[in-house]
């Protein structure tokens, strides 16, 4: 019962922490009611069904923080888009003026010898 009780007060911890995180925190909070209902049939002496409920919260809230971390990294890439086609046109104009200055160069070298 002390590593059910463990488990328990892991998992309370993290579902307290994964709202912070959310974005949208309804499905988090959603995951940590059922972990908190889970824990009260625990201490109920419903141990089978609260152990299942808090492990389906359990995992509820980590598949919400995962989702939420994807969110996270999708809107800092489009964040970082704009700045990788300004380089891009930046190096794109620069190749394009130094092939237009090589061509100056080469055309006014062989000019002068000929």
């Amino acid at each position: 019962m002390n590593l059910l009780s463990l488990a328990l007060v892991a998992s309370l911890t993290f579902a307290q922490a994964a709202p912070a995180l959310a974005t949208d925190e309804s499905p988090v909070k959603e995951a940590t009611q059922e972990i908190e209902s889970g824990a009260k049939d625990i201490r109920q002496r419903n141990v089978r069904d609260g152990a299942r409920e808090a492990a389906v919260g359990v995992g509820r809230a980590i598949v919400e923080g995962a989702r939420h971390a994807g969110e996270r990294l999708r809107e800092s890439g489009r964040a970082a888009e704009p700045a990788t086609k300004s380089a891009w046109e930046h190096a794109k104009v620069s190749a394009y003026d130094f092939g237009r200055a090589l061509t100056a160069f080469c055309a006014e070298l062989f000019k002068r010898r000929a």
